[in-house]
């Protein structure tokens, strides 16, 4: 992190490449530059940029204005980067940075509402029985939906609960009762999440990098 203000690898000129933003055929700028992601933090300017497999996350972030940087790993898939890294610059910055805003919510309709400044909106999708089914959150031209999750009752879980063989790379995995919740288990792997049930035989993993159907 300390190349960034010395340079010394690259020179000036790549560091000023990588944090030059792109932008989209619509006229709109990126907030990512040439293998950086360049982002506001709580007012103020931050670079970095985060990674991860099947087992690890890793994220970064520097703010050149403080001359303070973070890097973060972890051997877990459960292990949560983004939030523990706000959690750190909010240790060692929090003075530094502006109050986080405050965004209260309007409703327009019985199932969209709207936060006061405008920037985001969140609706409600209706199944048959009319109850909130889905969510839908808008915010800078982008959507992202979620499922309303429900707990369904021991002795449905309790119909999933076995050893599955899986013949396309000779494997086997289990499913347990852990706690109220199932959970997968493979010999291979470890500090697996527990699974969220989404619908009949449809589950997610908590993190949802994952949706499988059982």
């Amino acid at each position: 992190m300390f190349n960034f203000e010395t340079a010394r690898v690259g020179g000036a000129g790549a560091l000023g490449l990588i944090q030059t933003t792109g932008e989209l055929s619509n006229g709109e700028e990126m907030e990512y530059g040439l293998g950086l992601h360049l982002f506001e933090y709580r007012g103020s300017r931050g670079l970095g940029h985060s990674g991860g497999v099947a087992g690890f996350r890793s994220n970064l972030a520097y703010f050149p204005e403080h001359r303070f940087g973070v890097a973060l790993w972890g051997n877990s898939v459960t292990f949560s980067d983004s939030a523990l890294l706000d959690q750190v610059i909010d240790i060692y910055l929090g003075d530094c940075l502006e109050a986080e805003p405050e965004n209260e919510i309007y409703a327009e309709s019985e199932t969209s509402f709207v936060t006061k400044n405008g920037e985001m909106r969140v609706s409600f999708s209706r199944n048959e029985e009319k109850a909130n089914g889905g969510l839908i959150v808008s915010e800078g031209g982008e959507e992202q939906t979620g499922q309303r999750v429900v707990q369904p009752p021991s002795e449905i879980l309790a119909q999933y609960i076995g050893r599955y063989y899986c013949d396309t790379v000779d494997t086997v995995w289990e499913i347990e009762d852990k706690d109220g919740k199932l959970a997968i288990q493979h010999f291979r792997l470890s500090s697996l999440p527990p699974l969220t049930y989404l619908e009949k035989d449809k589950c997610s993993e908590r993190l949802a990098t994952q949706v499988g159907r059982l």
